[in-house]
């Protein structure tokens, strides 16, 4: 995306790994979910804010 000044935004994303441990079902308790999730951050060039936005499963 252009703004007036003719400059593109600014892209970046940033790759985390989570781990999510269920308890308490006993011996249904659920095995641990491993994750990547994606960060994809977008500056705005003029107003230098910066917006993060998750990605991923």
């Amino acid at each position: 995306m252009l703004h007036n000044d003719g400059l593109p935004d600014k892209k970046t994303q940033v790759n985390v790994i989570r781990t999510i441990v269920y308890q308490g079902a006993g011996v249904k308790t659920p095995s641990k979910t491993v994750q990547t999730v994606i960060f994809k951050a977008v500056t705005n060039t003029l107003t230098g804010e910066t917006n993060w936005t998750p990605r991923g499963q």
